[in-house]
């Protein structure tokens, strides 16, 4: 069995490297392979309480993804659109309040300091400024490659379906032929263990969707009663941040005062995105991320600080995503060894 476990672990680790250099062409059947990986528990659902076949439900379901995303393309790329034009717009507005104001207070404050500092940290702050502008500029000039995106994105979903669609109608044939690769002995335990997997990644992955939506809208209402210009951009940007524990809301926050700085300066609308941020990550950290995913996964928040922590100092920004996930696979595994361990005369006798 130890040597079993070895050997998965090191399949496991090849396939993963593999994905991390998975070339353009794989990454439609990686997708739809994680789509059919969600819905595939609602499709058997679906077979059991209804008399329909299920390549009849396999279409039904593909097409009903299908048409929902397009139908939110359409809806979101013009609002997209127009943000990056605003920032586009606001960029010089951005600079100059930087040069005219930002720049002059830090000088004045180093100055009371040091004068000899002051005017050293002057040309550094200046190349700074244009420099973080300039990587701006570039980056929201872009708009050929926004837009050759989102054309790719089109193409893709012409793909997608049908790739969805095989992956859903035949996904407990791919499984079964996956576990009859392993010996007779160990089916069963390797099926024991999937199953618990499976339990904690779909709970994950649907738990930590639903977070996303929740805090998109949440920020989006909030920024844009506060009267930030980029909004939605912004919404998005703290939304999905929250998928990376710990460092996510500090980026995002860090952003959107930001913005609002050069949008309001040194005014009172800094405190209500401040307060608008401590109401979120206090809620999300107490309420909604451990009762949507921490219920789901059963793991202990002392455990999730640990993987994010170490996995943070292994692989980086990567692992920090991936942490949650990890540690549910890991805590899996472990509880999975524990019970055969004591079903075996090792422990018994």
């Amino acid at each position: 069995m130890a040597r079993a476990f070895i050997i998965g672990l090191f399949f496991t680790i090849v396939v993963i490297g593999v994905i991390v250099k998975i070339p353009y062409v794989v990454i439609p059947f990686l997708i739809s392979f994680c789509i059919a990986y969600i819905c595939n528990p609602a499709l058997n659902w679906l077979q059991n309480k209804t008399i329909l076949p299920r390549s009849i439900l396999s279409i039904s379901i593909a097409l009903i993804l299908t048409i929902t995303f397009i139908y939110l393309i359409i809806l979101l790329t013009p609002l997209i659109y127009s943000q990056i034009y605003i920032l586009i717009g606001k960029i010089p507005v951005y600079k100059n309040y930087a040069l005219e104001y930002t720049m002059p207070y830090i000088l004045g404050k180093l100055h009371q300091i040091d004068p000899g500092i002051a005017n050293s940290a002057k040309e550094v702050i200046n190349q700074c400024i244009n420099s973080l502008f300039g990587v701006f500029m570039s980056m929201a000039y872009d708009l050929w490659d926004y837009t050759i995106a989102t054309i790719n994105a089109l193409v893709m979903m012409i793909l997608i379906p049908i790739i969805l669609f095989y992956f859903l109608r035949d996904w407990n044939k791919m499984t079964n032929s996956f576990y009859q690769l392993f010996p007779k002995k160990l089916q069963h335990f390797v099926q024991i263990t999937f199953a618990d997997i499976n339990r904690v990644l779909s709970g994950y992955l649907r738990g930590q969707l639903l977070v996303c939506v929740i805090w998109i809208i949440y920020y989006y209402v909030g920024l844009k009663a506060i009267g930030l210009d980029l909004a939605l951009i912004l919404a998005v940007i703290s939304g999905l941040t929250v998928m990376v524990p710990l460092i996510g809301p500090f980026i995002s926050i860090v952003i959107s005062l930001t913005v609002g700085y050069f949008t309001f300066g040194a005014s009172i609308e800094l405190s209500y995105i401040i307060a608008l941020y401590i109401l979120g990550n206090i809620a999300d950290g107490s309420i909604v991320t451990p009762k949507i995913i921490g219920d789901s996964i059963g793991l202990h928040p002392l455990w999730i600080m640990f993987a994010v922590l170490l996995l943070g100092f292994i692989g980086g920004p990567l692992c920090i995503l991936l942490a949650i996930p990890i540690a549910g696979i890991i805590s899996v595994i472990i509880k999975s060894l524990k019970n055969e361990y004591k079903k075996s005369d090792l422990y018994n006798k």
